[in-house]
């Protein structure tokens, strides 16, 4: 009841505001995989465009991910270290993650390696909140977050310098005409600080250094009235760790073509290729390499069935090969693979004050057999402002090639032998979720939404503690209580961003909470236009205590400040002071955030 309150009051005092500046509807494939625009989705969405990066002046994922509402993200360090996203409390291998339409985790740890990946070469991140299994299959118990490419209209050099030592160059070129083409390249390298702190067992207090490299293409023409395109990314790291050194290796791509059989039908069939290479030095505990290769193929038809309903109906097929080898002792510890096929038929309708939307889909795996899944929802338009939304999904994650096949790891005593060991009759994590929801758009630039939701998850993939070798097994249930709130407004030359997460996410087995994901956190985000030159941005980010492993973070507020300003018709200067008040805090026990910062960069973008 109180959270209801909180959301009513906030919604009522937002709504009371003066008017402003009006924003824009922005397109959502995302959440349908069709496109539609966001005010008319049935589902909680984010969409983060190139001028909202731009704007950031951030180099990195974790810098905008962690602004979002309803998400905990941690890092094990600064820049190039590991990154886990936890989407509205659920575990980090919930949340599925697509670049340009392709499944881009690693089939073996079930992990996408957001660290991997530079803002200069994405063009726009759409994040659904909610499961999507079933339109997408295993993964989507916590929603998705898809990243599209970037598309450069023209060249562009930008260079960037900064504290750790850091220093970036980026190069863009983009061609528009019969063919459109798009590259983007970046070089980036920090000496960073010490990662971890004297509560970390493997405290080294030398500095955490990376090196990076990526590269995206983009290259697309009409074929009539249809199109077919090729999208590519390509993004390699080096990264100092306390016990030696991890390299990772990332490679998506993706060809497809888009043809309208009639007016009324359009067909799609898109091919997709995944790489995703490391190798990890653990100190006493070796030299790992993992390998996952992954082919995907989709087709997807949308057919207009009337003027105001529509059917979007698809074939998913993927092969997932995962490899892991004990590089130190010579060893391969598994090659294994994975089939999964998947059809969906997803029906949507809208009149002028109702919204309604189903999905069914049935997923093969060569593991564990077949899964069917499903969703519904409905919105009703309470007048031109408001509309009321409510929800219902059931999803499932499938059971990673570890989780399946992996012997297990060398345990501290060597008489205990091996633990970990993976089991391969595990069954899906299955999941079910329920959301009410209001949104308020008032006269276009005044945006409230409130979402409250509850996800029940069951069959969780774990260690047994209680078998001799710790093996994996389906043990345990959390359930996931939450509200958040959005309220995006512009006046004049101000604009605010402001979100608020309450969450309740509780191992239902134990009674405790799940570990590194707070109760309450909150992101303010105020902005001031400068003579339609330049911007300035200050940003709180407020987080409560959390749970980790054997002790209990203490909730932190940090400030961060970034603008940019235009010099001249070519030429921009950017800047960003990370953590202002050089506050001390720990988002993972043992590790180390940044430090206060400072970054400062020039962009040159010449005429064609």
């Amino acid at each position: 009841m109180n959270k209801s309150i909180i959301a009513v009051t906030l919604l009522t005092s937002a709504i009371n505001t003066s008017h402003a500046e009006v924003f824009l509807d922005p397109i959502v494939i995302t959440a349908t995989r069709s496109a539609q625009v966001q005010s008319t989705t049935l589902s909680s969405v984010t969409v983060i465009d190139r001028a909202q990066i731009e704007g950031r002046s951030s180099s990195t994922v974790y810098d905008i991910l962690r602004a979002q509402s309803g998400i905990d993200i941690t890092r094990l360090g600064g820049v190039g270290q590991p990154v886990s996203v936890f989407l509205r409390g659920t575990e980090s291998d919930h949340v599925l993650v697509l670049i340009d339409g392709i499944r881009a985790s690693s089939a073996t740890t079930g992990q996408f390696s957001w660290q991997n990946l530079p803002t200069s070469q994405i063009e726009r991140i759409e994040i659904v909140r909610g499961p999507r299994t079933s339109l997408y299959g295993s993964d989507a118990i916590g929603g998705v977050i898809q990243i599209f490419t970037r598309k450069s209209d023209g060249p562009m050099v930008r260079a960037e310098i900064g504290a750790f030592d850091t220093n970036a160059v980026e190069f863009g070129w983009g061609t528009h005409g019969v063919i459109n083409t798009s590259i983007n390249a970046e070089v980036r390298k920090t000496n960073g600080f010490s990662s971890t702190n004297s509560n970390n067992f493997f405290f080294d207090p030398d500095h955490d250094g990376s090196r990076s490299e990526s590269l995206a293409f983009n290259i697309d023409t009409h074929i009539g009235e249809g199109s077919v395109y090729l999208q590519t990314i390509h993004s390699q790291s080096e990264t100092d760790l306390d016990t030696g050194i991890s390299e990772l290796t990332n490679q998506s791509v993706a060809v497809g073509i888009d043809y309208p059989m009639t007016s009324r039908w359009n067909t799609s069939v898109k091919l997709g290729h995944y790489r995703d290479f490391s190798t990890s030095d653990y100190g006493p505990f070796g030299i790992f390499e993992f390998n996952t290769v992954r082919s995907t193929t989709s087709w997807l038809n949308t057919i207009k069935l009337h003027t105001m309903t529509n059917l979007t109906a698809g074939l998913d097929y993927r092969h997932e090969n995962g490899e892991d080898i004990d590089v130190s002792a010579s060893v391969i510890n598994y090659d294994a693979s994975i089939n999964n096929t998947g059809v969906f038929v997803h029906l949507q309708n809208s009149t002028e004050n109702n919204n309604f939307s189903a999905a069914i889909r049935r997923d093969s795996h060569s593991t564990f057999g077949s899964k069917t899944t499903g969703s519904i929802a409905a919105g009703y338009h309470l007048n031109k402002q408001f509309m009321l939304r409510a929800s219902w999904g059931s999803a499932f994650k499938a059971p990673t090639i570890n989780d399946l096949f992996h012997p297990g790891t060398p345990a501290f005593d060597p008489e205990e032998g091996l633990q970990y060991v993976g089991n391969p009759n595990l069954e899906p994590e299955t999941s079910n979720t329920i959301e009410i929801g209001l949104d308020a758009r008032i006269d276009g630039h005044n945006i409230v939404r409130v979402s409250l939701f509850q996800t029940q998850i069951k069959n969780l993939i774990a260690p047994d503690f209680t078998s001799p070798q710790f093996n994996i097994a389906n043990i345990g249930s959390t359930k996931i209580e939450g509200i958040e709130i959005e309220w995006h407004k512009n006046w004049g030359s101000w604009d605010t961003s402001t979100n608020a997460t309450l969450q309740k996410p509780i191992n239902e087995d134990t009674g405790t909470d799940l570990l590194r994901r707070p109760r309450k956190k909150a992101t303010v985000r105020l902005g001031h236009t400068i003579q339609s030159k330049g911007k300035i941005n200050l940003e709180v980010l407020l987080r409560s205590d959390s749970k980790d492993f054997a002790s209990t973070l203490s909730g932190y507020g940090i400030a961060n400040i970034d603008g940019y300003y235009e010099l001249s018709k070519y030429w921009r200067a950017e800047v960003r002071i990370e953590n202002v008040l050089d506050k001390t805090y720990e988002v993972v026990s043992g590790y180390n955030p940044s430090p206060r910062s400072a970054f400062i960069a020039f962009r040159y973008t010449p005429s064609e």
